[in-house]
């Protein structure tokens, strides 16, 4: 059974797509679309209004996610995927950096050697 944010996240992204240029919904394999529409929650209203910019949308974070995947593997160009691999390896190396800071062991005990 599909998690039914996921199954109204289908939905939105088919309705997405469709309004996609012929040329970039071609791009999609039909495998995929086909599993979107068959495990889509067809009870979920959502209409996308072309008159809105993709930003002004309101969608779920869950099709936002999805639509960037497809545009990573199926819409962009060679540069475009370089910048998007290169942005997210600078996410993940300050995600690192994070967790470093916040479980040094150096510095994991010093509040509470303070304390006594």
């Amino acid at each position: 059974m599909i998690n039914t944010k996921y199954a109204n996240a289908y939905k939105e992204v088919l309705c997405v797509i469709n309004n996609l240029i012929k040329e970039d919904y071609e791009k999609i394999p039909k495998e995929y679309i086909n599993f979107l529409k068959e495990n889509c929650n067809n009870e979920y209203e959502f209409e996308y209004d072309s008159s809105k910019s993709f930003k002004e949308q309101e969608l779920l974070d869950e099709t936002k996610y999805i639509l960037f995947g497809l545009f990573e593997k199926y819409g962009a160009t060679d540069i475009q995927k370089i910048k998007i691999e290169s942005y997210k390896a600078n996410y993940r190396n300050k995600l690192e950096e994070q967790k470093r800071e916040k479980y040094d062991p150096n510095k994991l005990f010093e509040n509470k050697n303070e304390k006594k």
